[in-house]
């Protein structure tokens, strides 16, 4: 919730997005060092930029903010885990 809030702070501040920017640039990096240290060990496929990677993964992780702050049923959240399970192993699982 607190990044929720700094990115929309972030729009009508200046100082503080060029901030956020270089802050959240660092983690999309680190991120996705981390992506390419997984498709050198085989562990995720190769074919897609690891920058695209941390990108989608940081997506989902803000996304999920949306079920965290309406109503919602246990099974709302079984159901995001199940997704993501999927899109991950669909989509970046070798």
């Amino acid at each position: 919730m607190l990044r929720i809030k700094l990115l929309a702070m972030a729009g009508s501040r200046p100082a503080l997005l060029e901030r956020v920017a270089a802050v959240q640039a660092d983690m999309t990096e680190r991120l996705a060092d981390e992506f390419r240290a997984a498709q050198d060990k085989g562990y995720v496929r190769s074919d897609f930029p690891p920058r695209t990677a941390a990108l989608f993964v940081q997506s989902y992780t803000i996304g999920r903010v949306l079920l965290d702050v309406e109503p919602h049923r246990k099974k709302d959240e079984t159901d995001w885990i199940n997704l993501i399970d999927q899109v991950i192993e669909l989509a970046l699982l070798p």
